[in-house]
């Protein structure tokens, strides 16, 4: 995790929630295409921003109260004080991060452990108190295990965008124990129609909401519209997902039956990437400079953001489908498989997820999280805000 420059301290809203405490972390300013929304849920977020910070001394209060006396100011991008990036500081690693795809890979490897599901939220909101509040996270100083485990809790659990909590069964590494028993049984030979069903309907409802909550945040969008958006995404996906096994039924080639539940899953992810997220594209998401001002929201990157996302599926999805066949192909001539028939379903089962175990955070990792853009790529309104060459976006997971 080296790299890590400058941190500042963005003030929070608390933790929400009944009773024993709250389920989301957000950040003041929550990012939006008006002045309007951050406004109001910087003044939302107030109170509960200096009752946090008291937790953390005397200075961190302080500094939240001058803040939040600016809530309702106009912004040209997040800044705090003394002209400094309000920044996420999730987004503020992935840009000071500049990693190659091994280093990339290497990391999620980290953020993809399964314990990161069961962490807690008090635990949660302890690292993010540690990277706001602490000098040595500003220092590159990830010799400390303290700070190297803040940062894994806070990229593996908090949304960059939003810096809300992702729901446990929707984080990155939920990914892998939830679809892994999905495509082995969407990829079974089955005699009748029914019997797969379910299995597609539940591999795309889920794969759709990952898809929702793990997307560009950035830009305004009401909760009716991601409801609308998701139940008819997962309507159309399940109907294609459904018609290969139609085609099987029909067809008396080996190749073909094999082959097409391979081809249309892998084309179904990518489409159902792009129509979960299509208003990106139409509505434009936040880019910034280095620094964390916001210079606009670009259709362009939107776009970008949505590709980049959809090829990464095809590379999960295909791979994960495909090899357990090729492998399943020759398994079942094998002198142990006539011995054991039954073995033929265990045998595919660990294949699937050892190979998606491998192909979850090399498909994330493809990308970096935080892309980089050249403004000349960009709408000329953006162009003439910044002077930068390049400027940074959240593609999305």
């Amino acid at each position: 995790m080296r790299g890590f420059a400058r941190a500042t301290a963005p003030a929070w809203k608390g933790l929400e929630g009944p009773g024993s405490g709250a389920a989301t972390l957000a950040a003041a300013g929550a990012p939006g295409p008006g002045g309007g929304n951050r406004g109001r849920a910087r003044a939302r977020g107030g109170a509960r921003c200096r009752l946090l910070l008291l937790r953390a001394g005397p200075a961190a209060a302080a500094s939240a109260a001058r803040r939040g006396s600016r809530g309702a100011e106009p912004e040209a991008g997040r800044r705090g004080p003394g002209g400094g990036a309000l920044m996420e500081p999730n987004v503020r690693f992935w840009i000071a991060e500049r990693q190659s795809f091994i280093q990339r890979f290497l990391q999620w490897t980290e953020l993809l452990d399964p314990t990161n599901l069961v962490v807690s939220v008090e635990k949660i909101e302890k690292s993010r108190q540690l990277l706001l509040t602490n000098e040595d996270a500003s220092i590159r100083d990830l010799e400390d295990p303290r700070i190297k485990e803040a940062w894994k809790r806070s990229l593996s659990t908090v949304h960059p965008d939003s810096s809300k909590l992702i729901p446990v069964p929707f984080r990155p590494a939920a990914l892998l124990p939830f679809t892994a028993p999905m495509i082995f049984f969407s990829m079974l030979s089955v005699k009748s129609l029914k019997s797969v069903i379910l299995p597609q309907i539940s591999f795309y409802t889920y794969t759709t909401a990952f898809n929702i909550v793990n997307g560009n945040a950035s830009y305004n969008r009401h909760l009716y519209e991601s409801l609308l958006l998701g139940t008819g995404v997962i309507a159309s996906s399940s109907f294609f997902g459904l018609f290969p096994r139609l085609l099987q039924l029909r067809l008396n080639n080996a190749l073909l039956k094999r082959a097409l539940p391979i081809i249309f899953l892998t084309h179904i992810s990518a489409v159902n990437v792009v129509a979960v997220r299509s208003l990106e594209p139409i509505r434009g998401i936040e880019v910034m400079d280095k620094e964390g001002h916001v210079m606009g929201y670009s259709r362009k990157a939107g776009t970008k953001a949505v590709r980049d996302t959809a090829s990464s599926r095809v590379v999960l999805y295909g791979t994960s489908a495909f090899i357990p066949e090729v492998f399943s192909h020759y398994f079942v001539r094998t002198q142990f498989f006539r011995q054991h028939p039954w073995s033929l379903w265990t045998f595919k089962l660990a294949c699937t997820v050892l190979v998606m175990g491998l192909m979850v955070p090399v498909s994330f990792s493809i990308f970096p999280q935080i892309e980089r853009i050249q403004c000349s790529e960009l709408e000329k309104e953006i162009q003439s805000a910044t002077e930068d060459t390049e400027l940074f976006y959240h593609r999305g997971v």
